[in-house]
């Protein structure tokens, strides 16, 4: 098999819960951690802090509130990734430190140390490695303080880039966002999709193409016929902002999505609209018309698509003006 696909999809290790903290627990926490996270944003603003540093300093108030004692966790022998979070952190001027913690700092005095080589407690490696890569320019992420749209999230994925929502505001961080996670699963859930699109990424140009040619059929409304079925919606969202999969994984989602919306619309799009916008050639061309279909061969069809997704994404960089 041509090692442009993948013999077998693995799972994730792990998923990362939703919620941490019930509502009634968020509203005693949160006033206490506002005044904190409203400083830090304040001199992030005035670019005191770099948006890395608020990050990182961010995860630290929230875990210190939340787990006053322990929050550092165990000891970590390996580093998990270069940074430039080289600033001491008794040099911060947001947290009294407690004795046991001022011990902690004399061993890992800066926050880069502290991220590489302490495992927070409830924290996944991925976390640390997203702070650690965006301090030194490796992670190409933005830094948000509200929910972005999901024509957002394309538009940032198809520049190579991610957003990751940080709220500081007390309203945001006394209740659960969207109804269904707490502030700081929120936040780690951004960083961990972060790291799944960076990190040891394989896949990721074959990614951006695919996510090219979906803000294409969007943008010239190909699409505006399935919107009009119930559940297509929310299943295109889901596939265009919160999946970070091999580029043939994506196609086959899509194509699921559309024959179960809309299949007397599905059939035009992939036999006769999609081979067109992307001036196709015939393997590509039959490759689209046989998604999901026993006759489908992953050796040729499945690795014309790949490819094809793949010189989309290494296309020169798409400009974007934000209204």
């Amino acid at each position: 098999m041509n090692s442009s696909i993948p013999a077998k999809q693995k799972l994730r290790a792990g998923k990362f819960k939703k919620i941490l903290l019930d509502t009634e627990g968020l509203a005693l926490e949160a006033p206490g951690l506002h005044a904190t996270l409203a400083q830090l944003y304040e001199d992030y603003l005035n670019q005191t802090l770099t948006s890395a540093e608020y990050a990182a300093l961010w995860l630290v108030a929230y875990l210190r509130t939340r787990h006053p004692y322990g929050w550092w966790g165990a000891h970590r022998r390996d580093s998990v990734h270069s940074h430039k979070l080289t600033k001491l952190l008794s040099d911060y001027p947001y947290f009294a430190w407690s004795a046991e913690e001022v011990k902690l700092l004399s061993r890992y005095p800066t926050l880069g140390e502290l991220l590489n080589h302490r495992a927070f407690r409830a924290t996944p490696l991925p976390v640390h490695r997203a702070l650690l890569a965006w301090s030194n320019g490796d992670y190409d992420l933005i830094l948000m303080d509200r929910i972005p749209s999901v024509q957002e999230v394309l538009e940032q994925q198809i520049q190579g880039r991610r957003c990751v929502t940080l709220f500081h505001q007390l309203s945001r961080l006394s209740t659960l966002v969207l109804g269904e996670r707490d502030p700081l699963s929120f936040g780690m859930h951004d960083l961990i999709h972060a790291d799944h699109f960076f990190h040891a990424n394989g896949d990721q140009a074959g990614q951006i193409g695919f996510y090219r040619i979906i803000h294409q059929l969007l943008r010239q409304e190909y699409l505006k016929d399935f919107f009009q079925v119930e559940g297509f919606e929310g299943r295109l969202e889901y596939l265009m902002a919160d999946m970070n999969s091999h580029p043939l994984h994506l196609w086959k989602c899509f194509r699921a999505i559309c024959d179960i919306s809309f299949k007397e619309a599905s059939i035009p799009l992939f036999n006769q609209h999609l081979p067109q916008i992307l001036d196709a050639s015939e393997l590509v061309s039959q490759s689209l018309r046989l998604l999901n279909n026993e006759q489908f061969s992953l050796d040729s069809h499945g690795v014309a698509l790949t490819e094809m997704c793949q010189q989309q994404g290494r296309e020169r960089e798409i400009k974007f003006i934000y209204k």
